[in-house]
């Protein structure tokens, strides 16, 4: 807008400062010449601001259009999340209730799905590197408890031990077992592993290759 009104002021100031206000009308082609010529710098000003406008507006277009990609894909992201979060928590929930000795209170299930997607917000379902060393650390506590009852004796073997540290590593993923008496212990774990299986099972699939070791104790 700027541009045009100041085109049609310089249009306007040598129009009427060139006198040709009191010209007699000339289509001659010196005429038109002398016309152009004069008011070619109104023509200039116009012209340098109509394509300054087109490209400011071209600009614009593609910041809005960029900006708005981007915050489609991040609802787009949030919506997966959020319903990949509902398909978790119902899953889980089943599988929960099959079980007599664990409570679906005993497992936050927020926190089970962000540690095996820590990334799901942000549209990535397949970066579970952390969860994956959580899995190997109950394997390792598996691995260790078995081969101590193998070497003391089932008399000798410090389960109390073994139910605090597998209870510090099974809360890093939310799941959230008390101290119980030795052999009501040992079944609450096996289910909490099979569950555990499960879920690697059906929502890591081949991603996943580490099965919970089996129990040779208890």
């Amino acid at each position: 807008m700027f541009g045009v009104f100041l085109s049609i002021f310089v249009f306007l100031y040598v129009y009427v400062s060139g006198q040709y206000i009191s010209r007699d009308v000339c289509f001659e082609k010196k005429c038109i010449q002398d016309f152009i010529d004069t008011f070619y710098i109104s023509y200039s000003i116009f012209k340098t601001f109509f394509e300054f406008g087109i490209g400011a507006v071209t600009v614009l277009g593609i910041y809005f259009a960029v900006k708005n990609y981007f915050l489609n894909s991040d609802a787009t992201k949030m919506y997966n999340h959020i319903e990949y979060l509902k398909l978790f928590d119902v899953f889980l929930i089943n599988e929960v209730e099959k079980l007599d000795l664990i409570s679906s209170k005993s497992i936050n299930v927020f926190k089970l799905y962000n540690s095996i997607n820590p990334n799901s917000k942000n549209g990535s379902l397949n970066d579970f590197k952390e969860y994956e060393l959580i899995i190997w650390e109950i394997n390792n506590e598996i691995y260790d408890s078995n081969k101590d009852i193998f070497d003391f004796g089932e008399y000798d073997f410090k389960y109390r031990n073994h139910q605090e540290r597998l209870i510090k590593i099974l809360s890093k993923i939310g799941v959230n077992l008390s101290k119980e008496k030795r052999l009501e212990f040992y079944i609450i774990e096996r289910q909490v592993f099979c569950l555990i299986n499960i879920v690697n099972k059906e929502f890591l699939g081949d991603c996943l290759l580490i099965d919970i070791e089996a129990i040779k104790y208890g």
